[in-house]
């Protein structure tokens, strides 16, 4: 018989893959992209991207307002805690879009989801430029997949290896 995972089990562990890719992709960040941004504000955009990806694996409505309450838990006031939220669901609209756009239109929209990814960490979050360097832009492309299939990955081995029927209900099909 399986041991039962509860929800909060669930949401730790979650986030403790968001955390691990987190930390992945900043090596990446420190060791590939020529950034403006200090070691904290790369880490930051580092943890939205990554909870961008577990939100996109994950969407359960209660699941995901549970994780991000673990993450603002970290922030200490009210007042930063609104700043954070409004820039990570700037950032979260970013990425939704054009990963949308990637999945409904072309494969080759990744490089785009890519280029968008490379405008946050070069300083330029808030334009749409397009970087042209493909080697870069497929870099970071392989990246965000690679985060994604470990979050994938993460989550099915928790659905498979315990009971989660009672954390939710979109986890039928691993």
């Amino acid at each position: 018989m399986k041991k039962t995972l509860t929800k909060e089990d669930f949401v730790s562990a979650m986030f403790m893959i968001a955390n691990k890719v987190s930390d992945e992709f900043c090596e990446y960040v420190k060791k590939k992209i020529e950034t403006p941004l200090d070691d904290n504000s790369s880490g930051f955009e580092c943890d939205i991207l990554s909870l961008w990806m577990v939100c996109h694996c994950i969407r359960d409505p209660k699941i995901l307002d549970a994780l991000h309450n673990q993450y603002f838990n970290e922030i200490p006031d009210e007042k930063t805690r609104g700043i954070v939220s409004e820039i990570i669901n700037k950032r979260y609209e970013q990425y939704y879009e054009v990963y949308k756009d990637w999945q409904e239109d072309n494969p080759n929209t990744m490089l785009m989801f890519g280029s968008v990814v490379m405008n946050v960490f070069k300083g330029e979050a808030d334009t749409e430029k397009l970087h042209l360097d493909i080697v870069d832009v497929s870099e970071v492309g392989h990246m965000l997949q690679e985060g994604i299939m470990t979050v994938l990955d993460y989550r099915n081995w928790l659905v498979k290896e315990f009971d989660t029927s009672g954390v939710t209900k979109f986890f039928k099909q691993v």
